[in-house]
């Protein structure tokens, strides 16, 4: 920071010539400091050359007026023109033409499309796609409901239907703890919001979608590229040399406090809705208990203390 304040006030172009001496002093004071935390190899004939710098402001004016610097840094560039040494001048030429020639030609090039530059994967994939093992499942029952749940408590236009539905339950099982009314909320919304739908004349495409009867099969990946990411199943995690089945989520717990959830990716699940599908992972998310942190807060994981639950990509 000091060097950096030194360097800006010498470029101005109008100088206090009685703030000159203070100004050498300062530089002075940085380069001690600089002593000792670099070795003696770390200042050259560069970094000696900055307790000059006022000296020579005093004989020759502003720094702006004499400084070399620009030509200098020039000069570097043309040397790094030069590939054959019995013609140095000859490569510099040839280097520098070549350069103002490529750099004309880029300003009629899409600077979207850049020549030579490979196009990530994940360019324009933010809905997904299963990029490995795709298969056709018929999962248990129960747990198809929960994954269908899932969706349905992610649609942000169904969020008022199931507001209301916890009002009923609410209603209905007044002496029931809050424990007891989410399961029962999980268990019974997905029957709930499809009569709900269907008794109404005028709903949307995608409520219709979300609670008509769903065809009960599933598509299935060991790896899914979406926002960016891929994703692995622990299965094709043992084939890779990468691991890519680790996830991590920041969510409220049942006190309202945000904490990390950690777990691994057991099965990749794509749901097809007809109008969209949603990709969901079936994960084992270790418990409270699996993870510690240590005195240097680095987190340890046992993997082995987890359950089983779903979470949407």
């Amino acid at each position: 920071m000091s060097f950096c304040f030194f360097f800006n006030a010498i470029s101005q172009k109008v100088l206090d010539y009685n703030q000159l001496e203070v100004l050498e002093k300062k530089q002075y004071e940085t380069l001690c400091l600089l002593e000792m935390y670099f070795p003696p190899a770390f200042f050259d004939v560069s970094v000696h050359f900055t307790a000059h710098i006022v000296k020579e402001i005093k004989l020759l004016g502003p720094v702006f007026l004499h400084q070399m610097y620009a030509y200098e840094r020039f000069n570097g560039i043309l040397k790094s023109f030069v590939r054959n040494r019995a013609h140095p001048e000859g490569c510099m030429v040839q280097g520098y033409c070549t350069e103002e020639a490529i750099e004309w030609g880029l300003n009629y090039i899409d600077s979207t499309n850049p020549i030579g530059m490979s196009k990530s994967r994940h360019e324009g994939r933010l809905t997904g796609k299963g990029t490995i093992g795709k298969k056709s499942i018929s999962p248990d029952r129960d747990l198809f409901d929960k994954a269908h749940f899932l969706v349905l408590q992610h649609a942000t236009e169904v969020s008022e239907y199931m507001d209301e539905h916890k009002k009923i339950l609410l209603q209905q099982n007044p002496e029931r703890d809050e424990s007891w009314l989410a399961k029962e909320h999980m268990r019974r919304f997905g029957n709930w919001f499809e009569h709900r739908i269907g008794s109404e004349e005028h709903s949307s495409q995608n409520l219709a979608t979300l609670a008509m009867t769903y065809v009960f099969t599933v598509v299935a990946y060991q790896a899914y590229d979406i926002n960016g990411y891929t994703f692995y199943t622990v299965r094709q995690d043992e084939k890779s040399s990468y691991q890519n089945s680790g996830v991590r989520v920041d969510a409220y717990d049942a006190k309202g406090e945000l904490r990390p959830y950690y777990g691994q990716i057991n099965e990749i699940w794509e749901l097809d809705y007809g109008v969209f599908k949603v990709a969901l992972s079936h994960c084992s998310w270790v418990n409270e208990k699996g993870v510690v942190k240590d005195k240097y807060r680095f987190t340890s994981v046992d993997l082995k203390s987890s359950g089983y639950i779903f979470f949407k990509f």
